[in-house]
């Protein structure tokens, strides 16, 4: 059938995007994968998701932005994903 997957092959359908930028040694996907390993465990998630994690200066910037712009200073934020 169209889109299945083997026995053999992962497969993963779920992908996470993460605000936290990726920054010194992965800190902020460790801590997040860990929680993600969890959920795993626990049955709660089918399989491990795919880590997108944000860039740190398009943060910072949205950050100074957001009170004149807005919501809209968070739109570099999601383009740069």
């Amino acid at each position: 059938t169209i889109g299945a997957t083997s026995d053999v092959e992962p497969s993963c359908n779920l992908v996470f995007l993460s605000a936290r930028p990726h920054v010194y040694k992965d800190f902020a996907e460790h801590k997040s994968y860990e929680m993600f390993k969890r959920l795993v465990s626990q049955g709660r998630l089918h399989s491990l998701p795919t880590l997108l994690p944000g860039k740190l200066a398009s943060g910072i910037k949205a950050m100074l932005l957001y009170r004149f712009q807005g919501v809209s200073a968070w739109r570099n934020v999601g383009e740069d994903k």
